[in-house]
């Protein structure tokens, strides 16, 4: 799909959830900040990216 829509930001944002959902963090946030710099009023990507971010936050705090 990318190789045939390149600057779309909703393939992005699946292959940042396929990421997120198989243990992939790092590739999943990746993938959505490059969806949210495609199209900046993603509400969807914004919202999985703060999630993310107090997740591991907490998991950060659990740990220490």
């Amino acid at each position: 799909a990318l190789q045939h829509l390149p600057s779309s930001a909703y393939i992005y944002a699946r292959k940042g959830s396929i990421y997120y959902k198989t243990g992939y963090l790092q590739r999943a946030t990746l993938n959505w900040n490059i969806a949210l710099h495609l199209d900046p009023d993603y509400d969807a990507v914004r919202s999985m990216l703060i999630c993310v971010k107090q997740e591991l936050s907490d998991l950060a705090g659990i740990e220490n």
